[in-house]
């Protein structure tokens, strides 16, 4: 996954973290600042759709408003010139769901498993109490919109 461009807005992009269904996911750093981030940008096929690019707009700024132990926190949301449109995160460290799944020898353990659904689910509550319906539904990549610990 190359980098798009070297910075978008007033980030400096590191390196890629991840790819999900509307796009891609960056580390960054903000130039004044110097705070590492998480920064996603909308796929090049979803920014050609000015009703996506405004659906993934709205929901950074409704994410924005949460304040929950299990989501990121968004940071900043905004569209370039150009027409590219970002999201900006607070970084974890960490490792998607399907990692750990991929780690473990055999099934999951049972009270692993039910713990960490436990954790998305309290999550999701607060997501669709809200109203949002992620764009990027693959939970199998939880983060970078949920973020849990396995027990």
């Amino acid at each position: 996954m190359d980098l798009p461009a070297d910075r978008i807005g007033p980030y400096r992009l590191l390196r890629p973290i991840g790819r999900g269904g509307v796009g891609r996911v960056f580390a960054a750093v903000h130039q004044h600042m110097g705070q590492e981030v998480a920064l996603k940008l909308l796929s090049e096929e979803s920014a050609g759709d000015p009703r996506r690019v405004a659906r993934f707009l709205q929901e950074s700024r409704a994410l924005a408003q949460l304040h929950h132990p299990g989501i990121v926190r968004v940071l900043h949301c905004d569209k370039l010139e150009d027409g590219t449109a970002y999201l900006v995160m607070e970084y974890l460290e960490g490792s998607t769901l399907r990692a750990w799944i991929q780690r473990q020898d055999g099934p999951a353990p049972l009270d692993a498993a039910l713990g960490i659904c436990r954790q998305i689910a309290d999550a999701m509550v607060e997501v669709h109490a809200r109203g949002i319906v992620p764009l990027d539904g693959d939970a199998a990549s939880a983060p970078p919109v949920i973020t849990w610990a396995p027990l």
